[in-house]
């Protein structure tokens, strides 16, 4: 689950929607059809509540470049 999702700049370049872009202070950066979005935290499935810089420390490092399923 995300939990406090913000809207980040428009910007248009080649990146994937989905993809997680980085982590920064405004939390997890994913690219999205028009921009960007900003998770400041976010719960893995059984887990606690986080914010975004504990998640990077534990386990973000490895979905930087990753892209989002958008099937369900």
């Amino acid at each position: 689950k995300f939990w406090g999702v913000s809207k980040g700049e428009v910007k248009n370049d080649n990146v994937a929607s989905g993809t997680v872009v980085s982590f920064e202070e405004k939390g997890m950066k994913v690219k999205a059809s028009e921009g960007y979005v900003y998770i400041s935290s976010m719960q893995m499935e059984g887990k606690s509540k986080m914010n975004a810089k504990d998640f990077y420390n534990g386990f973000g490092k490895q979905l930087v470049g990753e892209v989002f399923s958008t099937s369900m």
